[in-house]
């Protein structure tokens, strides 16, 4: 134990090392919690910068806008865009990996499909094709129903396809 200390009028315990440990923990936690608060504006935990991502095929035919960083039961969007060249005839047909989409309840998938099949581990949905030279765009809106890390593969049947990795946040 210090000795009492004369400060002006007062006699007072005085232990520097205590307060000089406590001012540089002040100074950590004010630290953390503004890297936190930047974080988080950036999106790291969901809707943000951080958390949004697009992939493409190499050969650009097909690409996914998606949620990177999702919260478990919150509405989560993807937007996957088919160029012109990708698809002939009257209608085209993308798969799902149905492991994803058995971890998550479907909202909805816009435009409408003409029809719905499955093939072993994939959904496949039939879609109209666009008139004259028109990209398609479908959007699935969809929950998860899992926490943590999840993959998932969607391509388009004998066609390009793409792997995504999503992370879910309680």
């Amino acid at each position: 134990m210090n000795e009492p200390q004369q400060v002006g009028d007062l006699e007072i315990e005085h232990d520097m090392q205590f307060v000089q440990r406590s001012w540089m923990l002040q100074r950590v936690g004010r630290t953390l919690g503004v890297l936190l608060i930047i974080a988080a504006l950036l999106g790291a935990f969901g809707h943000g910068w951080l958390a949004s991502d697009r992939a493409v095929t190499s050969d650009g035919k097909l690409s996914v806008a998606y949620e990177r960083i999702a919260h478990f039961q919150a509405p989560c969007r993807m937007q996957i865009h088919v160029a012109a060249g990708a698809f002939t005839g009257e209608e085209f047909r993308l798969w799902i990996d149905r492991g994803f989409i058995d971890d998550a309840t479907l909202r909805m998938v816009s435009p409408e499909p003409v029809h719905m099949e499955t093939s072993g581990e994939r959904l496949i949905y039939a879609f109209r094709s666009p008139e004259s030279s028109e990209d398609a765009r479908i959007t699935i809106d969809l929950e998860t129903e899992k926490f943590g890390r999840q993959e998932m593969e969607l391509g388009l049947v004998d066609g390009p396809q793409l792997k995504l990795s999503q992370f879910i946040l309680p």
